[in-house]
């Protein structure tokens, strides 16, 4: 909590492309930076994290799940890319967790920021995370149509383990599912992971929804999604294409 006190806060930064090259969003995971405030033990943080770095999610991610700060970790990420984007004018995209859904009040404190930004709030993608303990359809129904009125674009990250919960996203009125590397690894060479990945890319688009392909690493594996029809991607792959590009 200190470090959300003291917005010891910043955003990552990965670029999400379609087949063309063209920036899809920047896909922005919060870092936070942990210091001499914090005490070791077996409720806090495991000791071999050092003070001063910015720490990625899987470090403190359950730390923050269990000390309930959940609502504030993704209003703190919400408030960096609406800064950052009113600022640079760039597509940026955020994370929001189902805890943060399941919580009172949230939905709205995300409306009131977004209303508050709203040309930055244009530009904004907004994911929740596929989950077996989703918050109530009602919910997820209200923060899509709320947060789209406003121009948002809302996903589903880390899709595709059951193609089945797809017809609860669809109905919660979202834009886009992106799909979990696990699910996409070895496209290129692997019929069986070509077989189901195309048709959860035919599933999606049969939806209504467009396709993304999330933590990429292969150039081969790239091609062959791009190939299978699928809207966008990111991954280090899609990182050292960019930097190829740009070194032209």
């Amino acid at each position: 909590a200190a470090a959300l006190d003291a917005g010891r806060t910043r955003l990552a930064e990965y670029a999400v492309v379609d087949a063309a090259g063209g920036l899809i969003h920047l896909e922005c995971p919060l870092r936070v930076q942990f210091g001499a405030d914090i005490v070791r033990g077996d409720t806090t943080l495991p000791p071999e994290m050092g003070e001063g770095d910015f720490r990625p999610a899987r470090q403190w991610l359950a730390l923050a799940v269990r000390s309930r700060l959940m609502p504030r970790v993704d209003l703190a990420a919400l408030d960096l890319a609406l800064a950052a984007t009113a600022q640079d004018g760039l597509s940026r995209c955020v994370h929001v967790a189902q805890a943060s859904l399941r919580e009172p009040g949230f939905v709205g404190l995300v409306e009131q920021r977004l209303v508050a930004a709203a040309g930055a709030a244009r530009q904004l993608s907004i994911e929740w995370v596929e989950s077996t303990q989703p918050a109530p359809a009602a919910t997820l129904r209200q923060a899509a149509a709320t947060w789209r009125r406003l121009g948002v674009r809302v996903g589903v990250e880390h899709a595709g383990a059951s193609p089945q919960a797809l017809t609860l996203w669809q109905a919660a009125g979202i834009d886009y599912v992106k799909i979990d590397a696990r699910h996409l690894r070895g496209v290129a060479d692997d019929e069986a992971v070509r077989g189901y990945a195309g048709s959860l890319v035919a599933l999606v688009h049969g939806m209504g929804l467009k396709a993304l392909a999330a933590g990429i690493t292969d150039e081969s594996d790239l091609a062959a999604l791009w190939a299978l029809g699928f809207d966008g991607a990111t991954g280090a792959a899609v990182t050292r294409a960019r930097a190829a590009t740009n070194s032209m």
